[in-house]
């Protein structure tokens, strides 16, 4: 699994089902679900990539070309949101 995150977020689940953004939290809400009632704890807005794999019958070597690892501020830059020094998520300009 070397060079695939261990979860996946909102962009990835976005592209790699090329879906709108509501419908991937939806999705990522509904995995998220399905790993609390076994028991596992979640993250709001990520999923694990080798569950997802599982669930959308893709292995995890057809996501390496699709997700790739991304820095914190990369996604950020790429969603279009920065932090502000108070903490509070603004819009970039």
């Amino acid at each position: 699994m070397e060079g695939i995150p261990k979860f996946l977020m909102v962009q990835d689940v976005m592209e790699i089902l090329s879906i709108s953004k509501a419908k991937a939290y939806s999705i990522i809400r509904n995995l998220n679900e399905e790993l609390t009632a076994q028991g596992y704890e979640t993250l709001a807005g990520r999923v694990p990539t080798k569950y997802f794999a599982e669930k959308f019958y893709c292995g995890e070597e057809l996501l390496t070309p699709l997700v790739k690892p991304v820095s914190k501020s990369e996604r950020r830059k790429k969603s279009g949101k920065t932090h502000c020094t108070a903490g509070h998520q603004v819009a970039a300009k």
